[in-house]
């Protein structure tokens, strides 16, 4: 499937990432590090609160060494490397969510995962400031989707109260979390505009982008019978 970025790169009329890890790829139009799944917080975070994490996880911290070492092997010449970056458009996630469904599927509170919030936009901060330190310019920090109109959250977290959900039968609880993530990410990035002021740094609003398509589904072609299902599994 395709991800953000690419409807980006096919709405700029060019070619789709290829993965760091291809090989024999071409990156001349781009790089992408990303690795499904994956946390921003180190695994040693989760092994701490007895949280178990696939020995598969690449968290944000790794794929920030992939992206070094890709800048060292790509241009020897750090102020034309420097240059081009401040040209390119870095796409920071979305990550984040990862963390949290995490610590959820293993019987994690809402109340004890809202004091991970600080950690992870903490780990998402200090890589905004690695790369900036590349040069970096422009950078886009997307947020956290409503979890409590995911499938697996509804099948996970089921309430005998009518009152849980919401008028489009999300988990209120689940999504007013997410909104605290949300909001605690933007005052963290309104920080580090003020500290970078040459830099611009936006943020991406998966949240409502996500709750408009859902409020009007019908309009753009979805089926409303079965919209917080999931296809299969």
């Amino acid at each position: 499937g395709l991800l953000v970025i690419d409807f980006v790169a096919k709405a700029l009329h060019l070619p789709l990432l290829h993965p760091y890890l291809e090989t024999n790829a071409s990156f001349i139009s781009g790089v992408n590090f990303a690795v499904g799944g994956s946390t921003a917080l180190d695994n040693s975070f989760f092994y701490e609160r007895n949280i178990s994490v696939p020995s598969t996880n690449v968290p944000l911290s790794q794929q920030l060494k992939w992206f070094k070492k890709h800048l060292k092997l790509a241009s020897d010449n750090r102020s034309q490397c420097e240059e081009r970056l401040k040209r390119a458009l870095f796409m920071m996630g979305e990550i984040g969510g990862n963390d949290f469904s995490t610590a959820f599927s293993q019987g994690k509170s809402i109340k004890e995962s809202r004091t991970y919030v600080p950690d992870v936009v903490d780990a998402i901060s200090l890589a905004i400031r690695e790369v900036i330190q590349f040069g970096a310019r422009i950078i886009i920090v997307p947020g956290i989707i409503p979890m409590g109109c995911l499938p697996s959250f509804l099948t996970s977290f089921p309430s005998a109260d009518p009152k849980a959900y919401d008028d489009k039968g999300c988990l209120k609880k689940l999504n007013k979390f997410v909104l605290f993530y949300n909001n605690y990410l933007q005052k963290n990035l309104a920080a580090l505009r003020l500290e970078f002021p040459g830099v611009v740094i936006r943020y991406y609003d998966y949240y409502n982008a996500f709750q408009y398509i859902l409020h009007n589904a019908g309009s753009l072609g979805f089926d409303q019978r079965s919209l917080l299902k999931a296809c299969c599994g």
